[in-house]
């Protein structure tokens, strides 16, 4: 397949098959190759029913460095394929249903006055600090889980990956952990390479796909031991060879 004009980050896409993330609503399989590009646009077309798309280049972002198990294709916002063009998804909003006799939402003041409810001051002295106290903390819990929502579904790609390294450090792997550890912690691998860097180190490199981490092991066979992980960007996440894991990264 020849790309008449290939700009800037796109050219890594060349002869090669990626999928979109997030995946592109409507459209059947999530296994592309890019046709051409300008500086507004790209076209690609899908591997198994050879649909082509144009998706302007403003909604394409990060391309991911690690290929395994897929070359993934970052997009800024959730995209949706309507009558053969590409727009911005739009979430439905369901409007609640009105009571069985309720009146049309004009309807004057005058006509649905509620009823005035005098309060007592005695009730408002009678609410403990420790409930006022427990409503604030559940009123924060609901705002930071609003929050981290948001972080996750408008982040580019590979940026996320940073709200996920404190949960990875969580899990205490340190240089004693072999191989048999990981699993143990992590489950087993998508797939697993043996690797050496520049300078013949060999190393073990166990890709897990969600979400999006790779596990470095220095050393061959039994002597193998947990050095740190990588996001798919190539970041180090965690290190316990440091010095092993920048020449990785760097690589």
């Amino acid at each position: 397949m020849s790309v008449p004009q290939f700009l800037g980050p796109l050219s890594e896409l060349r002869n090669r098959t990626f999928a979109f993330f997030p995946a592109i609503v409507g459209a059947d399989r999530n296994e592309w190759r890019l046709r051409t590009a300008t500086l507004s646009e790209a076209t690609v077309e899908n591997v198994q029913t050879s649909q082509q798309l144009t998706i302007a280049r403003h909604w394409l972002g990060e391309i991911s460095s690690v290929e395994a198990p897929v070359l993934i294709v970052g997009l800024v916002k959730e995209l949706e394929l309507r009558e053969g063009a590409v727009i911005p998804h739009r979430r439905k909003v369901l409007e609640m249903p009105r009571a069985v006799n309720a009146g049309p939402f004009h309807a004057t003041a005058s006509e649905h006055k509620a009823p005035v409810v005098a309060i007592r001051t005695e009730l408002a002295k009678a609410t403990s600090p420790a409930r006022r106290w427990l409503r604030g903390g559940l009123a924060a819990g609901v705002i930071t889980c609003i929050a981290a929502g948001v972080l996750l579904r408008d982040a580019p790609l590979g940026g996320r990956y940073g709200i996920f390294r404190g949960a990875f450090r969580s899990l205490r792997l340190t240089s004693l952990d072999d191989y048999e550890a990981v699993v143990e912690k992590l489950g087993r691998p998508v797939s697993e390479d043996r690797l050496r860097t520049g300078d013949g180190t060999p190393y073990l490199r166990l890709w897990y796909p969600r979400p999006g981490i790779a596990v470095i092991l220095s050393g061959e066979g039994d002597k193998a031991r947990y050095a740190g992980a990588l996001n798919s960007s190539g970041h180090v996440l965690h290190a316990t060879a440091p010095a092993l894991m920048n020449l990785i990264s760097a690589h």
